[in-house]
């Protein structure tokens, strides 16, 4: 998963097969700005919930989630 944006800070946020919260997930991602992506591996069948955290006020994001 990735996300893109204009301007601003968010943080990425990733939990399998249970509700994500910003202490409860399996993958996070802070880098400074819009621009952050997380890796995860799951198995076939398995349910991802996605967090998105406005740590600065942004114009706008865009997410990506790609399966391999």
């Amino acid at each position: 998963m990735s996300t893109a944006g204009s301007q601003g800070d968010i943080s990425l946020y990733v939990n399998a097969d249970g509700a994500v919260t910003q202490t409860k997930y399996d993958c996070q991602s802070k880098n400074p700005g819009s621009n952050e992506s997380c890796t995860l591996a799951v198995n076939a069948g398995q349910s991802l919930q996605i967090g998105l955290l406005g740590i600065v006020s942004y114009d706008w994001v865009k997410l990506v989630a790609t399966a391999q």
